[in-house]
């Protein structure tokens, strides 16, 4: 029993030192090989945030900050192509259409007392239809995405028409100095 023991005890110990061997081994190998590596990508995604993105996160937040207006458009008509269903049960909810046809004084209300009866694909009708989630809630969803879609498009118009004029004016200041 004694010898296996001293057997076993000179194994583990071989093991152990090998085991430290190969461990120093690939500390070695990777403060060498792979250290360095690591230093150079940091210091390229620095020099990339430094000469590259700050730039341009500042330039873009000068650019929003100039324009806030147009921005703001843009972000809600972005908005309204996506959720059109939310501006349209506003909109029949603030007029008065529901589901029921329209609702006692509201403006919808107001409308069908004015122009008395209601003829078939009237913009009345369609309203209405809209307001009882009839087929007119299709129409009007299809409204509801083309004038986001057309205001933006508008919006990106001015703004690149703005950023031209922006880079014509900074030229200018080149040549001249």
């Amino acid at each position: 029993m004694a010898g296996f023991l001293s057997t076993l005890r000179r194994s583990c110990k071989t093991l152990f030192a090998s085991f430290n061997t190969t461990l120093s081994t690939l500390k070695r190998w990777f403060h060498r090989e792979i250290t360095p590596t690591l230093q150079d990508i940091a210091s390229t995604i620095h020099d990339l945030y430094h000469n590259y993105m700050r730039p341009f996160v500042l330039r873009s937040l000068r650019f929003v900050c100039d324009h806030p207006f147009a921005i703001a458009i843009g972000i809600l008509s972005i908005i309204a192509i996506i959720y059109p269903g939310v501006i349209i049960t506003l909109l029949l909810f603030i007029l008065g259409f529901g589901v029921l046809g329209p609702a006692a004084g509201s403006i919808a209300a107001l409308i069908q007392a004015l122009i008395g009866n209601v003829s078939a694909g009237s913009l009345f009708a369609m309203f209405q239809s809209a307001g009882m989630a009839g087929f007119g809630l299709m129409t009007l969803h299809g409204v509801a995405i083309c004038i986001p879609v057309l205001i933006l498009l508008a919006v990106l118009v001015y703004l690149v028409v703005v950023w031209r004029l922006e880079m014509e004016r900074v030229r200018e200041k080149e040549k001249t100095v």
